[in-house]
């Protein structure tokens, strides 16, 4: 029947085609899309981490005093860099958390779907990478803050 069907209406341009080839293309450029959008997606959390970066070293300058005093009073350099690491650490988490799971819920229908293709490994890669740069920036602002000579900062409190 679909050969007759094609012959007989070729001049009109129509052409008769299995329904899945013509919903496995639909599910092509889908993927496509996806697939472009998890990579906006990474390119944003990204630029969060960076901005994560910039406000820590802001908030770690601005504490410079505090981080004096405390020192002054007998905490160690060691015990300071844990503590300036596992605050800033935490928000680390708790965005990465809260963002991880916002953008699981709007991704919710297409996962239930039965033409899902989620590149697990890639996003996961991506998550990881937030995270290491994080908590990069956590320990270089940890050290930049326990380094440097804090006694003109206890003056200036």
């Amino acid at each position: 029947m679909r050969v007759s069907l094609n012959r007989n209406l070729a001049e009109l341009g129509f052409v008769a085609r299995p329904s899945g080839e013509i919903l496995a293309t639909y599910a092509g450029v889908q993927n496509t899309y996806l697939a472009t959008f998890v990579s906006l997606g990474g390119l944003g959390l990204l630029l969060g981490t960076l901005g994560f970066v910039i406000v820590l070293l802001r908030s770690v300058a601005e504490r410079r005093g505090e981080l004096a005093m405390m020192l002054a009073l007998g905490l160690g350099r060691g015990r300071l860099f844990v503590i300036i690491v596992a605050e800033h650490g935490l928000l680390l988490a708790l965005g990465m958390a809260i963002g991880s799971v916002a953008a699981l819920v709007a991704v919710t229908p297409q996962l239930l779907s039965a033409m899902a293709e989620v590149g697990w490994v890639s996003l996961a890669e991506t998550l990881l990478g937030c995270v290491f740069a994080g908590v990069a920036a956590c320990a270089i602002a940890a050290a930049s803050a326990v380094r440097g000579e804090l006694l003109s900062a206890l003056r200036s409190e």
